[in-house]
């Protein structure tokens, strides 16, 4: 587990939850979503083109469970809501959930994770202008399991009260 954890790290190292939400009442998560994409594309060297590759659930969770371990989650004020790269949050230690899912989808890319099938997903609840963010990985059966706060779990038991408010990636932006 910990050669796993440097080799996450070393990668890394190289290369909102809440928020308000706004009068149009969407919270500023697109242009955040936008604006990581630019600033992770940087982080991770210059273009970034999709790869084809594998989705292997034992090392899903071995990664969750050390990314969960080695960076601190820490809530952001209430009215702040910053969306770190992964260089960011493996520098500072630190993040919430859209920090964690970012780092933890860009762990995913360099183990050759396929991008058609990981991703991070938005959550809200309804009447609630926070959220939840959280990489979504797609098995061979076509399974959605949610890798957030080091478990993962079967999207579908993670969906009771909550809607998926958008998707994104690092070479496929946004979508709903």
């Amino acid at each position: 587990m910990r050669k796993l954890g440097f080799l996450v790290i070393a990668f890394l190292l190289l290369g909102g939850c809440g928020g308000e939400q706004g009068d149009d009442g969407s919270n500023g998560i697109e242009e955040r979503a936008l604006s990581w994409i630019e600033r992770e594309t940087v982080c991770a060297g210059g273009d970034i083109e999709h790869q084809d590759g594998v989705v292997d659930m034992e090392l899903i969770r071995r990664v969750a469970e050390e990314i969960y371990a080695q960076v601190d989650f820490i809530q952001e004020p209430k009215g702040e809501d910053v969306w770190k790269t992964s260089c960011e949050t493996w520098a500072d230690g630190y993040g919430d959930c859209e920090d964690h899912a970012h780092a933890t989808l860009m762990a995913f890319r360099d183990l050759g994770f396929d991008d058609d099938n990981v991703w991070i997903t938005v959550y809200r609840k309804a009447n609630d202008p926070g959220g939840h963010a959280a990489v979504v990985v797609k098995d061979k059966w076509g399974t959605h399991w949610i890798v957030t706060e080091g478990m993962v779990i079967p999207e579908i038991f993670f969906l009771q009260g909550w809607f998926i408010y958008l998707n994104y990636d690092i070479v496929g932006g946004i979508w709903y």
